[in-house]
């Protein structure tokens, strides 16, 4: 049976010429055959979407009217084209001409009376829809072509005095041509209601004796010739309805008028002129990519690019793919790769369609409606789509395209997205792919090719050759080989270098002025994190200079730089000239976008700017500073750098003085929490003693004294120094080389942070709902341990009252005391707390935060199989609003300046859908499956929207490897959006432990935190 899905053309003739002048232009042919025997020839219309389904009727009104009707009920045409040749009535109009059939008449309709034979017209018009896209397609062709009416009897006419030729000149007078069956087919498609129907008919004659004469002179094949041409190059132009009009199953709906007239430039271009533009296209983002290779050596690096192709990224039909790497992993020439495989393919088959690039920061206003607009239609073929660089968008932007891309997908399943982002993406683990180190043989190959010789013996050392892993380090040590630079320098300092040579190789070219501008253009893409149009930006001769430069493109959506490097390293140039301020780059919302330009800055900066800079950071910021930390590679020598201390300064008090230092920049970053993460004493820091001993150092803290800030202790072990009275003391190494300080100085607050974490007891505003289970949670441990035992229900408050009163007559007598009763345990900090709190609770009893079990059962095995599945789920709704409201609180409370940088703050607010799964028979395959979702069109403090429904088996059920990887924390400023977790349902602080979870996750991935922690009871 003929597939009848497919977009397709019937071209109908009634010669063998003419059958063969078609046949001419179709490729991977085959036979399709009638049950009654009618056959027809279908193949592929290169550079088209089109099948045509190619039929020689024969002779004969009469045989064209039914087989005209037999091949629309057949194949299901979306268009019909009846060509061939005919003979010309116009003198014109000659020989080789094309006629298009604005009209068909039937000349034969009348009616023979004693005055003669009355004219009864018959006529059929052409498609409105074809005879447009022929006006459009027909121009400037080699032949003319003309839009008539014509003529169609069931005569052949070769004499033009004859009386059927006096006929036709008197009643269809514009008729421009004569033939035999037009009018069948005309008729047949009108009968149908729907067919858009075509005649077009090459003149191969005038309708006059010499008809046998031009016959044999070979009139009829260049007729037929420049007939099917005719009809080709209106295949060309045309789009089948199923693209354009029919919307696949769960389409999204229709684009904006706006959208469609964009789409529709994209689509005039035809086929081969995309192929092209898309193959050119890939060529310049190639050879940009390649700006920082000498222009001498540029070929030969990009034969060595041919001859060493990576492995190819495998991207399934109907899925999204994030290729996940450092800065200069070859992310964006791996995609590109990938698409031009697409290229090839589209060259190959006409049903795939030309991919599309797309840079994140471009696609506006929806994935959709930028693919739908470079495609122009909808991508219902196979289609590549690469969106390159999502790491430029803020991570709600990022999450944003990621869930468009997703929808996409799911919609047209016949396109496949692969996005490029540095680690921060919210991927999937069963999405991500990673652009793994190159082997380091891989990486001196290149440098070879780009050098055009041996390197030197310093690039073989262990510390050059871990720097080969990735090509734009290795462009970096080329260009310092180059100019005669040390190679040995961090990553960071090697890409900011290669920055700073190509800018000053293309120096020449541009004036301070233009170079101010280009830090200007940095400072504006990284602030609003969209494209800049060029008008906005400056004069027209300014944006020339931008772009003169070779630094700037002048893209379709607005001025970008040719690569990432360039925009951080001018970034860093607005960062260094005071452009923008360090402390604006760092806030808690824009410093996502700014990381890269602020590494950059601090990297290459001198020992005393950077300390500096990092003094300011970690009191904008303590995220920000931990992070550059991180990024920037401690040294590979450790040296001690003492800088000589003021006159009468000893040096164990400035060594003490510059830790102490380091130290309350990263307290003054924090909130409500900063006084706990070190000892404090009527809200200001201890007193310390220091002394330096050879290479290490003694530091002591007091225990109530702050004044002097620092005193020198007496030359003792530390041991002797703890004895004299101090409280604490520790012994170290002093850190002594290049940002060490800040290092030990975030060391030395992480543990006391990881502990107040394990605790849960993170300072919480009033009326959290973290709050209201501490409390409960507190006072069945104060319960438990006033009682040995505690199971009811409520507590009276009564009975807390005192039992908090008596334990605060010890708090006040004490520095620090404890209770314990088997499980239960409270301490000093925990009493002062809830008995604050008390003062605020009313009435008789207190209740739990959460609904009592249901269905209680000696026979249950698990806390949660005490509960129904309904209410279950309702806590559980419960539970997960709790926990993201508590997660807010907690951020707002202790960390407000590290905003985005944690990756659940990052896309607040949210929404939260979710499966829970309650298994009769056991605890195997329960569990509370979740995803948090952006809703940017919440405002941040809004409750967060929560849909949990109960399931019979959960979907999509990840093996254990998978679950492990979908709950550990995927990179800095992203978060997993999946979750599976047993079920909470019962425990004393659900949501708590969920809000810290989530936390302790972001903390630890920006440095803050030496180990995971998890948190349940």
């Amino acid at each position: 049976m003929a597939d009848t899905t497919l977009p397709t053309a019937v071209i109908l003739t009634a010669l063998s010429v003419e059958y063969d002048a078609v046949r001419a232009h179709l490729t991977d042919t085959e036979t399709l055959v009638h049950a009654s025997g009618t056959r027809v020839e279908r193949g592929r219309l290169p550079g088209t979407p089109w099948y045509v389904a190619l039929a020689e009727i024969g002779e004969g009104t009469l045989t064209a009217a039914t087989l005209t009707e037999r091949v629309n009920s057949w194949l299901n045409p979306q268009a019909l084209f009846f060509v061939g040749v005919a003979g010309g009535l116009k003198d014109d109009i000659n020989i080789g001409d094309v006629v298009v059939a604005t009209k068909v008449y039937g000349i034969h309709g009348g009616k023979q009376t004693p005055e003669g034979f009355l004219v009864r017209p018959e006529a059929w018009h052409a498609s409105h829809r074809l005879e447009q896209a022929a006006r459009h397609a027909l121009r400037g062709t080699e032949f003319r072509a003309h839009f008539k009416p014509i003529a169609v009897g069931d005569v052949v006419l070769a004499d033009a005095e004859s009386v059927i030729a006096r006929h036709i000149h008197k009643h269809y007078n514009d008729a421009a041509a004569i033939e035999m069956e037009g009018a069948g087919v005309a008729q047949a498609a009108h009968l149908t209601g729907t067919l858009d129907t075509l005649i077009i008919r090459g003149i191969s004659d005038k309708a006059d004796p010499d008809k046998n004469k031009r016959d044999a002179e070979g009139s009829q094949p260049q007729a037929a010739k420049n007939a099917a041409a005719a009809a080709i190059a209106v295949l060309h132009k045309l789009e089948p309805t199923d693209v354009a009009d029919v919307p696949a199953q769960g389409a999204a709906p229709a684009s904006s008028g706006a959208e469609t007239d964009e789409a529709g430039a994209a689509g005039s271009r035809s086929r081969q002129e995309q192929l092209d533009l898309a193959r050119r296209e890939a060529q310049a983002r190639r050879l940009v990519r390649l700006r920082p290779v000498p222009a001498h050596r540029r070929e030969a690096v990009l034969e060595w690019m041919a001859e060493h192709p990576e492995p190819g990224l495998v991207v399934p039909e109907g899925q999204v793919r994030v290729l996940v790497g450092p800065m200069g992993a070859g992310k964006s020439e791996r995609a590109g790769r990938w698409l031009e495989e697409g290229l090839e393919d589209a060259e190959l088959d006409d049903m795939v369609e030309v991919p599309v690039w797309l840079d994140a920061r471009t696609v506006t206003p929806s994935l959709s409606a930028a693919v739908t607009k470079a495609i122009g239609r909808d991508p219902i073929r196979p289609c590549r789509v690469v969106i390159d660089d999502l790491d430029s968008l803020t991570p709600r932007q990022a999450d944003q395209l990621l869930d468009e891309a997703r929808h996409l997908v799911l919609v047209w399943p016949r396109a496949r997205v692969l996005a490029t982002s540095r680690e921060g993406v919210k991927a999937e683990p069963e999405e991500r792919l990673t652009a793994d180190a190159w082997p380091r043989e891989r990486g001196a190959d290149l440098l070879r090719c780009v050098l055009g010789e041996e390197p030197p013996r310093a690039a073989w050392t262990p510390e050059a050759r871990k720097l080969m892993t990735s090509p734009l380090l290795v462009l970096a040590m080329a260009a310092r080989i180059t100019g005669g630079k040390q190679i040995d320098a961090s990553p960071l300092q090697l890409l900011s270098g290669l920055a700073r040579d190509v800018v000053e190789r293309e120096r020449p070219q541009a004036d301070d002025q233009t170079w101010d501008r280009l830090a200007q253009l940095a400072t504006r893409i990284l602030t609003s994190l969209e494209p800049v149009p060029a008008a906005s930006f400056g004069t027209d001769p300014q944006v020339w200079a931008l772009i003169e430069t070779g630094l700037v493109v002048d893209a379709e959506a607005g001025l970008r730089f040719a690569l990432p490097l360039f925009e951080q390293y001018f970034a860093a140039h607005a960062l260094r000239s005071g452009t923008v301020a360090l402390e604006e780059a760092a806030g808690a919302h824009s410093f996502p976008g700014w990381r890269y330009a602020l590494a950059f800055a601090v990297s290459t900066a001198s020992e005393e700017t950077a300390e500096q800079w990092m003094l300011r950071l970690a009191r904008a910021n303590p995220a920000a500073a931990s992070w550059i930390l991180d990024e920037i590679d401690r040294p590979r020598h450790l040296h001690v750098h003492r800088d000589a201390p003021e006159e009468g300064t000893d040096p164990s008090l400035e060594a003490g003085r510059r830790l102490r230092e380091a130290v309350q920049a990263f307290l003054a970053g924090f909130g409500a929490c900063g006084p706990q993460l070190a000892h404090h004493h009527d809200g200001q820091l201890v007193q310390w003693g220091v002394r330096l001993r050879g290479r290490g150092m003694v530091l002591c803290e007091a225990r109530e004294a702050t004044q002097p800030e620092l005193v020198l202790l007496p030359d003792r072990p530390l041991d002797g120094a703890l004895a004299a009275g101090w409280q604490s003391g520790t012994a170290f190494d002093l850190p002594a080389s290049r940002l060490e300080r800040w290092r030990w100085s975030r060391d030395r607050l992480s543990e006391p942070l990881a502990r107040l974490l394990r605790q849960r007891r993170l300072p919480l505003p009033a009326g959290s709902p973290l709050e209201r289970e501490r409390i409960w949670f507190l006072a069945q441990q104060i319960m438990k341990i006033r009682h040995h035992r505690w199971t009811e229900p409520v507590i009276p408050l009564a009975d807390l009252r005192a039992a908090v009163a008596e334990m605060m007559n010890r708090v006040n007598a004490s520095r620090m005391s404890r209770w314990q009763s088997g499980s239960a345990e409270v301490d000093s900090h925990d009493i002062r707390w809830i008995n604050a709190r008390l003062v605020g609770l009313h009435g008789e009893d207190l209740s739990p935060p959460r609904p009592l079990p249901d269905r209680r059962s000696s026979a249950n095995r698990w806390r949660w199989q005490d509960y129904s599945p309904e209410l279950t789920v309702s806590i559980l709704t419960d539970v997960l609003r709790d926990a993201v409201t508590g997660y807010r609180d907690l951020v707002a409370e202790n960390f407000p300046r590290f905003g985005s940088a944690l990756g659940l703050y990052s896309v607040l607010p949210v929404c939260a859908e979710g499966q829970v799964i309650t298994r009769e028979d056991g605890p195997e395959g329960s569990g509370l499956y979740y995803t948090l979702t952006p809703a940017p069109e919440r405002p941040l403090d809004a409750p967060p929207q929560v849909s949990l429904v109960l399931a019979e088996v959960l979907q999509p059920l990840r093996d254990q490897a998978g679950l492990r990887e979908a709950s550990s924390r995927q990179s800095v400023f992203h978060r997993t959006s999946d979750h599976l977790i047993s079920l909470p349902t019962g425990a004393p602080r659900p949501a708590t432990n969920l809000a810290y979870n989530w936390l302790a996750d972001d903390l630890g991935a920006l440095g803050w935190l030496r180990q995971r922690l998890h948190f349940s009871e």
